[in-house]
């Protein structure tokens, strides 16, 4: 079996590129890189939105590389995470960036957010719902501090069922869905890929095992008004994106626009 995983790696291609987790590539390790990834975001978005707001909030900002991004373009950006380490990164960074004054950063959980109703203009959450535990409560705290009339704007993939959504790095597609965690863990471990330290650990705790429909399913229970739902991938998958179910395992990114409604 770890001759099957290690000969695919080797003839398959990236069915949509690596993912974040990539041994070739971490997300943030350069402020490049995170700047660009968020310029992308936020074209997925397109002209739904425009930064030339007074209010942003950015959910799960990691290092800040966003939120940075976001307050180059607008007024106050505030970035959060429960990660403390990461936060710290966020506020020197943009501290080296002379951004220190629109852009802060808290610690804290976002299905509980330390702000009063109707504060944000907008709020933006990029690469982070797959991995709540609680999306649901997340997007219900989205819409209580959102103002009236404003957008919530989500991106994030891969989602469960598609080629890479166990979110364990570069591996043989679907490995996740083909293969028992452990068998798959069992070949990490053997490639080095996998620590022995954490062979105990679930492979997959890291993510929530969010779909596509199930995605769907949430946003009717926030009543927020959808403006745009899209599913992106590859040039050469792109058709694939039509199909029902199908549309689950080539699905590369998730993107959504809603809009909280006045009252």
């Amino acid at each position: 079996m770890n001759e099957v995983f290690i000969k695919m790696e080797k003839l398959l291609p990236p069915i949509y590129g690596d993912t974040l987790l990539s041994k070739n590539h971490k997300y943030d390790s350069f402020p490049q890189i995170g700047l660009k990834k968020a310029q992308r975001n936020h074209d997925f978005f397109g002209p739904h939105i425009s930064l030339k707001r007074n209010a942003v909030l950015d959910i799960g900002c990691g290092s800040g590389s966003g939120s940075i991004f976001y307050a180059t373009k607008t007024n106050r950006v505030i970035g959060v995470d429960m990660n403390q380490k990461l936060i710290k990164d966020a506020s020197r960074s943009a501290k080296l960036a002379g951004l220190a004054d629109k852009a802060q950063f808290i610690v804290c959980d976002a299905s509980s957010l330390p702000f009063s109703r109707n504060t944000f203009d907008l709020i933006i959450s990029n690469n982070v719902m797959e991995h709540l535990s609680r999306p649901l409560d997340v997007l219900q705290e989205c819409k209580r501090v959102a103002k009236n009339s404003g957008f919530i704007c989500i991106n994030f993939g891969p989602p469960w069922l598609s080629a890479f959504g166990g979110h364990i790095g570069k591996e043989l597609p679907w490995t996740h869905v083909l293969f028992s965690e452990r068998v798959v863990k069992k070949m990490l471990i053997k490639q080095g890929r996998c620590s022995l330290q954490s062979q105990d650990k679930p492979l997959y705790s890291n993510v929530n095992r969010m779909t596509v429909r199930k995605f769907k399913d949430i946003l009717q229970k926030t009543d927020l008004r959808v403006r745009l739902f899209k599913l992106w991938s590859r040039r050469y998958v792109t058709p694939l994106l039509i199909l029902p179910f199908v549309k689950e395992f080539f699905t590369a990114q998730v993107i959504a626009v809603l809009q909280k409604d006045t009252g």
